[in-house]
């Protein structure tokens, strides 16, 4: 379930990764770890994973500007995966380790 910045609030975003789990979309291996991750989802609270600055280890995520794919990758790649355009741009966030 790939998520965007601009998705909704943290409410909408953990009730949709919860159905998914309630609904038999996703299956966890053992079972009883779904339990766990329900119990987590269910308490959640907003943690930011993310800040804007100008040091520190960078998201390796790249958008295409022509066709709005997200790319996820360890090492920049030369194009698009979705439309093989070279108009990539890197996100510019940085991990909050």
């Amino acid at each position: 379930m790939r998520m965007r910045r601009d998705d909704g609030t943290l409410e909408d975003i953990v009730q949709r990764a919860i159905d998914v789990v309630e609904n038999g979309k996703v299956r966890f291996v053992p079972d009883r770890w779904a339990k766990v991750y329900l119990d987590w989802m269910e308490n959640i609270r907003d943690w930011c994973i993310s800040r804007q600055l100008w040091w520190g280890h960078r998201i390796p995520v790249w958008y295409c500007q022509d066709c709005s794919h997200v790319n996820v990758n360890k090492t920049a790649p030369e194009t698009c995966e979705s439309c093989n355009s070279r108009s990539l741009q890197q996100e510019e966030d940085i991990l909050d380790t």
